[in-house]
């Protein structure tokens, strides 16, 4: 299982944090070398529940939430973005 790793604003999976810096600088281009700041990830906890909101263009009362925990959605999704908690 690969970790999920947070900035308190997106969710990334990634093998450690030196992958998460080859994700988000050269694979998709989010920060430069110089803005890339390992302390500001912080690795979360498998067994913590994550609520993803889907089509959030919608309005809310058309919203469909999934709660899985951490380790359930790094399964199901792989390395790469998880998500964000900005729209």
């Amino acid at each position: 299982m690969m970790p999920v790793f947070t900035d308190e604003y997106s969710h990334y999976v990634a093998k450690d944090k030196e992958d998460l810096r080859k994700l988000l600088v050269e694979e998709e281009k989010i920060y430069s070398d110089i803005n890339f700041t390992e302390t500001d990830w912080i690795e979360c906890h498998p067994d913590r529940e994550l609520t993803i909101i889907r089509d959030v263009e919608l309005p809310k009362e058309q919203w469909v939430s999934d709660t899985k925990t951490i380790a359930e959605w790094e399964k199901q999704n792989g390395r790469g973005f998880l998500c964000s908690t900005e729209w």
